[in-house]
């Protein structure tokens, strides 16, 4: 299964990326969280915890982000966040 992959994680994050330059912040978004669950489940955090602090310090700016970027619109939190709630 391709899903349970590493480089799987790696293509996913990389597509977030592009996404990101072209400012399709949701797209982006998206990618990086499937990515970071993917990259949770498989226990890599664990064996490369620089990677997962980079990962976590990125979703965690675009939360903010969106977070503020919402409130200047007068509403609620970010769909960002409750995607990667658990």
């Amino acid at each position: 299964d391709t899903k349970n992959d590493g480089d799987y994680v790696n293509v996913l994050f990389m597509i977030g990326n592009i996404h990101k330059m072209q400012s399709r912040e949701d797209e982006a978004q998206a990618c990086w969280s499937e990515a970071y669950q993917v990259f949770q489940e498989l226990g890599l955090a664990d064996t490369n915890p620089q990677i997962a602090k980079v990962m976590s310090h990125l979703l965690h700016l675009d939360e903010q982000k969106d977070d503020a970027e919402q409130k200047k619109k007068g509403k609620g939190g970010s769909m960002f966040g409750k995607v990667t709630e658990k």
